[in-house]
């Protein structure tokens, strides 16, 4: 039986079928475990040395063994891996972009590890899932608490095909996903609404900014990502976004990426900002102090809104009135959703933006005969 790898806690060896077989000694006798086919031996017996180099070498008794803080390094590398085949174009291995990578990270961090994070995990049972969904329903809607249970889903996945001592089932398989409810859609302004927010906006910056999002669709976090260089022939590209602070993210999706037309006079406006902050950002302190969308409403829409005495509406209401009114102009709904940075067929455009009046309906009356 051919040796083809050792290290310093286990050995790897391939057998007469094919398959590829590591051995280690635990509880002073030898284990003898197959590596599943579908996961490379080699990277497999490099990460599982690393983590008996760690003291993980016994098999668990129940109630003992490693916890799930203790394991999330190697889902941490697992995930990483998925960022680098994205990276590298790896057509075979479906990767994620790195902000789908920090989201995941960002939801062990806040939800899953300080529920489960102390618990072996050859503990943790349907009914603590269940439990744990209950709790996250508490506080968030489900279709927000559903994404939460499957990477937790996804990282017991990954530990049964790492290795079944330490795990033999999945424990959310058996939790059914919550149902969904229909989230609340923001206020969308009226016409008028946004004409009075836009009047009462007393500093340039502020107004080109409320503007872009009114006169070219534009998100809150690709408002504040924008340079000088964004800017050219009548026309914003946007490139980038704003994601916690830090400037230099891509865009939500490929169709986020896109080109969008100014008004001839936003574009002057624009003009004469340059001339007032000069650098390279087209906002100033658009990364700091007003890298929030809730934030920078705060400072800029409210008190404008309060000032004209209308309804407060934030941001994305600017841009579903932005929708609502490229419709009324007769814009196609496939042009409206290049020029939102929507996928194209996408009803998202539809589900999120379109708000349609009792007022606007009456006088479609029908008559038979």
């Amino acid at each position: 039986m051919p040796l083809i790898l050792e290290l310093d806690n286990l050995r790897l060896y391939l057998l007469a079928n094919g398959q590829h077989q590591y051995r280690y000694k635990a509880n002073g006798k030898e284990v003898r475990r197959v590596i599943p086919a579908h996961l490379d031996p080699i990277g497999f017996c490099y990460q599982k040395d690393a983590f008996f180099g760690a003291g993980q070498f016994d098999l668990p008794k129940r109630g003992s063994g490693p916890t799930l803080s203790n394991l999330m390094k190697i889902y941490y590398a697992h995930i990483d891996e998925q960022v680098f085949a994205f990276q590298s174009g790896n057509k075979y291995v479906k990767g994620f972009r790195p902000e789908r990578r920090d989201r995941i990270k960002s939801e062990i961090k806040r939800h899953i590890l300080p529920h489960f994070g102390d618990m072996p995990v050859n503990m943790i049972k349907p009914k603590h899932v269940s439990k744990f969904q209950k709790a996250l329903v508490k506080n968030m809607l489900p279709q927000s608490a559903n994404p939460i249970i499957s990477v937790l889903s996804d990282i017991f996945i990954m530990l049964v095909e790492h290795d079944e001592e330490y795990l033999e089932n999945n424990p959310c398989a058996v939790v059914k996903p919550l149902a969904t409810v229909e989230r609340k859609q923001g206020y969308t302004p009226t016409t008028a609404e946004v004409e009075a927010t836009l009047a009462k906006i007393d500093d340039l910056q502020s107004e080109c900014m409320a503007r872009l999002a009114a006169e070219a669709g534009l998100r809150f976090s690709e408002i504040a990502a924008l340079t000088w260089t964004s800017i050219a022939n009548s026309s914003v590209s946007v490139t980038q976004s704003v994601v916690k602070g830090n400037r230099n993210k891509k865009p939500k999706s490929k169709a986020a990426e896109r080109v969008v037309p100014l008004d001839p006079k936003l574009n002057a406006k624009l003009a004469e900002l340059r001339l007032k902050n000069g650098g390279d950002a087209v906002f100033k302190n658009g990364w700091n102090n007003l890298c929030q969308p809730t934030s920078a409403a705060r400072k800029v829409l409210q008190p404008a809104q309060q000032k004209a005495g209308v309804q407060t509406f934030g941001w994305h209401g600017l841009r579903r009135w932005y929708r609502n009114h490229q419709q009324a102009q007769g814009v196609p709904l496939a042009h409206i959703q290049k020029l939102m940075g929507h996928a194209i067929g996408s009803t998202v455009t539809d589900r999120h933006y379109t708000v349609v009046r009792q007022d606007e309906v009456m006088g479609y009356s029908v008559r038979v005969g």
